[in-house]
Order: C-alpha cells, then sequence, then structure tokens
C-alpha cells in the first residue's frame, strides 16, 4: 500500500521517503497535513475514488505512530461501509506493507486538496474527543467529483473499485427488520424497514423523518419501553434541554448506537413536534446477520403521513374532512397550503431513493 506525503506531512513525522512504484490507483492514497481550530489533523484519500477520512488532534506520540493510525483509519472507514470483513482483509493482504512516499502525481494533489478544502467548511463538527472523525468523513465522502469525464459520488467509486476486485456482493451487516406506526385514531399509517443495527440514534431519527415525509422542522425524542411498560431510557435532541426539560437523562450529542435497546420484547415510542405530538410506535420483527445492503429500504407501507404543523390528529382528521370534499369553500387553500407543507402521497420508490443517500451520507 502506498501513501503519498505531502512535503508538510513528510517534514512533520520526519520522513525518509521512498521511490514511488506503478500501483493501482484503488491501493494508493495521499495525505496532507493540515490546522483546523489550532489542531494539527491529517486528512488522507484514495487515489481512485477520493474517498478519504479524517485524523484530527494529532500530538507528537501519535505522529510516532502513523502508520498504524493510518492503517486502523482504513479499516474503520472500510468497515463503516459495511464491506464484508473477510473483504477488507483481502484488501489488506493484496495491498501490502505501506510504503510512505512523495505524493503520487498533480491529479492526486489536487484531489487531496479539495478534500482537505471540504474537511475545513465543516471543521466546527470536529469531535474535540476523538481522533478519527466519523461525521465529517461521511461528508467528505458524499462530495462528487469528476471521474472519466462522468461525475460520482466517493463512496460511489469506492464500492465500485470493491466491486471491481472481489465481486458485486461486497456488503454484509447485521440488520433489523421493524414496523413504524404513527398513532393517528382512525386513520392508519405504518411503515416497515429493513436497516443496518449499528445505526445512531440521530442516523434513526433521520430515517423515520424520510419515511413519514417530514422536514425536521421540529424537537424530538425516543422513549424505550420494556415488555412490563417500564420506561428503561429516554433519549431527545439536544435542544430539549435548553428548554429546561428535566426529565430527558440522554441528549443526541451522545455515541450510543441504537443497537443497545433493540431487544424482541422492547418497544421505541419515537415523539416528533412536542405541539402535533406525532406517537411513532416502533416495534421489532426481527433481527439478521446477513443484510446485503449497507443503507435502510422500506418494504411496505400503508397511508400518507400528515403534514408539518397541520394541528395534531384533530387538525389532521379536518385536513382530509376538507380534501375528501371539493365543494368545500377551503379545498383549494387547503391543497396549496399541504403542497407547500411538503404533503403528499405515500410513495415507495421515493422514500427509497432518499433512505439511501441520506444514511450513507449522514
Amino acid at each position: 500500500m502506498q501513501i503519498g506525503c505531502t512535503k508538510k506531512l513528510q517534514e512533520q513525522i520526519n520522513l525518509n521517503v521512498e521511490t514511488i512504484e506503478e500501483v493501482d490507483d484503488i491501493f494508493s492514497w495521499s495525505a496532507n497535513l493540515v490546522i483546523l481550530n489550532r489542531r494539527k489533523t491529517v486528512v488522507v484519500v484514495n487515489d481512485y475514488s477520493r474517498y478519504g477520512f479524517v485524523l484530527y488532534g494529532l500530538k507528537a506520540k501519535d505522529f510516532k505512530n502513523i502508520e498504524n493510525l493510518l492503517l486502523q483509519g482504513i479499516k474503520r472507514t472500510l468497515t463503516g461501509e459495511k464491506i464484508k470483513p473477510e473483504l477488507i482483509e483481502k484488501y489488506f493482504e493484496d495491498a501490502k506493507k505501506i510504503k510512505f512516499t512523495k505524493t503520487k502525481s498533480p491529479r492526486c494533489v489536487a484531489r487531496l486538496n479539495k478534500a482537505c478544502e471540504l474537511v475545513g467548511w465543516f471543521r466546527e463538527e470536529l469531535d474535540q474527543n476523538e481522533i478519527y472523525q466519523s461525521s465529517v468523513t461521511k461528508r467528505l465522502n458524499k462530495d462528487i467529483l469528476k471521474h472519466n469525464n462522468e461525475h460520482r459520488y466517493s463512496y460511489e467509486l469506492l464500492q465500485e473499485s470493491f466491486k471491481n476486485l472481489y465481486g458485486e456482493n461486497i456488503f454484509q451487516s447485521e440488520c433489523v427488520d421493524f414496523v413504524a406506526k404513527i398513532n393517528l385514531g382512525e386513520n392508519t399509517v405504518f411503515r416497515r424497514i429493513v436497516a443496518p443495527l449499528d445505526m445512531s440514534f440521530k442516523q434513526f431519527h433521520n430515517m423515520i423523518q424520510k419515511l413519514f415525509n417530514w422536514k425536521d422542522y421540529h424537537l424530538y425524542d425516543f422513549t424505550i419501553i420494556d415488555n412490563e411498560d417500564n420506561i428503561i431510557e429516554r433519549l431527545s435532541s439536544n435542544q430539549l434541554e435548553d428548554l429546561g426539560l428535566e426529565e430527558t437523562s440522554i441528549d443526541m450529542k451522545s455515541k450510543m448506537p441504537l443497537r443497545d435497546y433493540y431487544k424482541s420484547n422492547y418497544k421505541i415510542i419515537y415523539t416528533y413536534d412536542f405541539g402535533d405530538n406525532w406517537e411513532h410506535e416502533i416495534t421489532i420483527r426481527d433481527m439478521k446477520n446477513d443484510y446485503n445492503k449497507n443503507y435502510p429500504v422500506c418494504l411496505m407501507g400503508e397511508g400518507t403521513a400528515p403534514p408539518e404543523d397541520v394541528g395534531g390528529v384533530d387538525g389532521f382528521e379536518d385536513f382530509l374532512r376538507i380534501l375528501s370534499n371539493p365543494d368545500d369553500e377551503e379545498y383549494e387553500s387547503t391543497i396549496e397550503w399541504g403542497l407547500f407543507q411538503g404533503y403528499k402521497e405515500f410513495d415507495i420508490d421515493s422514500i427509497n431513493r432518499n433512505l439511501k443517500y441520506d444514511f450513507i451520507v449522514y
């Protein structure tokens, strides 16, 4: 594996670089040292896909261990893509031992500089307590670049490179199959979804927003309930603490994974918008360890979710009553208002397109 280092990084690690060899770009990476928030940061990108990762707040002892940190970073970012563990091991076997060189070409330098620029835009999101930056790494890899006269996402090119090397079936992860239902009285609105098990609560929130066509305008929380209706935990959007709601025990800044609460005898209540008070009951159907995608898929659903700010269950019933009667004097204005609020019929194909992009990117 070849790591092309900029002069700044070479000087930082006191590196005597080796001769550049002709290796496949898939097994070649470029790395640069930048200063963000007055902390030393290394940005690393693959020379084929510009898929990369960020190591933040490095100290002298970390630079002495830079080879191991780079290997861990590459492994972690591939694992985050849900690439099969055996394929990751095969990749490292094929790439062979790390060899530090100068940067490979002007094209590689240009791509690396663009990646460093992107990371700089998200400097406020860098986690002060972590070296490997999961969130900013995901944002970095949603960027579009020109590749062979086409515009492609970095993560797509990474996946393409692994499929070219090792075949089509490159993903494997644990997954959960569950049903999410909004409590709407007489109206039934539900979605059945299968999704990777190791998502965060923030990703879970984003996923539900896409499933029910919400716009993420309001506060929300999750309540975990056991089979005896005891509240195990309550987690909230971090703004709730600013409103003085002391009952919330853990905010969404926590790294706690959702998998800690996925038990068949647990129920999760997701409440969105404490004015309209939309309660979503989440029930677990099954869990498996051979999911062959790295993003959620909506398998089926029924009903169209209420629009934002419609006024709760009673307001939604009035909304539907007006829409069912073209002679109602408020019919035209209600249709116009609904469109403005993003109200539209359940469309599973559109939902799945949004789910795939949202989960991979964020």
